[in-house]
Order: structure tokens, then C-alpha cells, then sequence
């Protein structure tokens, strides 16, 4: 089980959304080659979605999905009894995505 604290979540969720509407602009004169050689006039210009989305990816891909202290104070309050569940607060998370998953 990953303990992300929605972040990752969050910017995947960004990154589809962005992706699925993202345009890539592309000079018109450049999109014909001739033959097997590669056009060297090719020029593509990329959205600033685009860039963004390439930016929240690199951010996703540095950050760990296991926070270790986290996870070893859980462990600890297991092994111990001692680990309370907010029954409203996990409900609250499975509604609230839910919601964003149909919105």
C-alpha cells in the first residue's frame, strides 16, 4: 500500500487530464519529407500544458511513494494495539474519489 498524502495522485490526475487535451503546434511547411533523409527544417512548438505536464511528471517520477518514517510509526502502533481508524475520514477519501473520478 502506497502513503502518498494524494500528491502523487493529484499530479497523475493533472498530468491525464492535461495530456488528453494537450495540441501540439506544428509549422506546416516543415511537415513534408522528402525521401529517407530527415527534414532538418522540422520545427515543433510545444504547449505550455505541454511543458507543464512534462515538469509535474519529472516532479512525480523524483518523489517516493513511501514515506519510511510514516510507515514504521503505523507498524509500531499495530504491533502495539494502539492504532486508531477514523472510519469518517477513510469514508470521506473513498466518496471524495469517487466524485473525482466521474467528474
Amino acid at each position: 500500500m502506497k502513503i502518498t498524502n494524494g500528491i502523487g495522485y493529484e499530479a497523475n490526475k493533472y498530468i491525464d487530464k492535461t495530456t488528453a487535451n494537450q495540441e501540439v503546434e506544428t509549422d506546416k511547411k516543415s511537415i513534408q519529407n522528402t525521401g529517407n533523409a530527415p527534414n532538418t527544417d522540422a520545427v515543433v512548438n510545444l504547449s505550455q500544458a505541454s511543458k507543464e505536464v512534462q515538469i509535474a511528471q519529472k516532479a512525480v517520477e523524483e518523489t517516493t511513494d513511501i514515506r519510511a518514517e510514516k510507515v514504521e510509526a503505523i507498524k509500531t502502533q499495530v504491533n502495539n494495539n494502539t492504532y486508531k481508524i477514523d472510519h469518517d475520514k477513510v469514508a470521506e477519501k473513498i466518496v471524495g474519489t469517487m466524485f473525482d473520478d466521474f467528474a
